[in-house]
């Protein structure tokens, strides 16, 4: 099965430059990988992680 297909837990981390990340939580514009993507803003909101100022959600993912 390839990544993405039957909404699977596909994770992927990317660098965007040197200062961020991007987190992709699916491959697709689907309302479950976008339910994932708002509930790993909601944990990033509470971990309070050092270092992290800032994240802007799309429907795929996220990047801090």
């Amino acid at each position: 099965m390839k990544a993405g297909q039957g909404g699977g837990n596909m994770i992927r981390f990317r660098c965007l430059g040197e200062q961020a990340l991007i987190v992709e939580l699916g491959d697709r514009i689907d309302p479950a990988v976008h339910r994932k993507v708002l509930a790993f803003c909601k944990w990033l909101r509470q971990q309070k992680i050092n270092g992290v100022v800032e994240w802007v959600p799309s429907y795929t993912g996220v990047t801090i």
